[in-house]
């Protein structure tokens, strides 16, 4: 089953509930935990994180998905003024608070696209082992957008998802799916698939 789940991923939604998520979350590399106490009963509220509301449940758990480390917890992302430098690229509103504040529709200065495209790898790391390989580089970028602006002094935390691997002699080159969330804000600010190929 948990093989199956590994082909279809990236090909077809998936959608896991009760053990269909935990088998989702085995297929994903991640690890099922039981827990101390369990969820059990009805009228449970469940908080939406980043949305003002609540829904009412009914549950029954006893088990559940460990949580990534910390690459999943908002962080925050750097300073911009730093990676501005280095880049080269030092357009106003990047770095001239005063200005932006005036002039932006963001009201702030923002974070380079690429600066937060550049967090990907840290996610990667954080999320994804590949315990036999010795080393890895990255390929390449299948597909990378800027799907909002991050402002400056925001929060952002990384999903991952594998979403192909291919094994060639004893290396294996991979696709993960990176996403790119700013704290408090329901929509990505960055939605990429990245390749890499770890070599053993």
């Amino acid at each position: 089953m948990i093989n199956t789940i590994k082909e279809l991923i990236g090909k077809l939604p998936i959608f896991g509930i009760c053990l269909g998520h935990q088998i989702l979350g085995l297929a994903c590399g991640l690890k099922v935990k039981k827990m101390q106490f369990g969820h059990h009963g009805s009228n449970h509220p469940v908080e939406i994180d980043g949305v003002k509301k609540a829904l009412i449940t009914a549950q029954n758990h006893g088990f559940s998905i460990e949580e990534f480390g910390d690459s999943y917890k908002h962080k925050n992302f750097g300073n911009i003024n730093v990676f501005a430098k280095i880049t080269e690229d030092e357009q106003w509103i990047h770095i001239d608070k005063e200005k932006s504040e005036k002039y932006s529709p963001y009201k702030t200065t923002i974070a380079h696209g690429f600066m937060i495209l550049s967090l990907a790898s840290r996610f990667s790391y954080d999320t994804l082992t590949i315990e036999s390989a010795k080393m890895g580089v990255n390929y390449g970028v299948d597909r990378v957008r800027f799907t909002s602006a991050t402002p400056s002094g925001g929060f952002v935390r990384g999903r991952v998802s594998l979403i192909e691997c291919e094994k060639k002699d004893g290396n294996a080159k991979y696709k993960l799916g990176i996403t790119v969330e700013l704290k408090g804000q329901e929509k990505p600010v960055c939605v990429a698939e990245t390749l890499a190929i770890a070599y053993e």
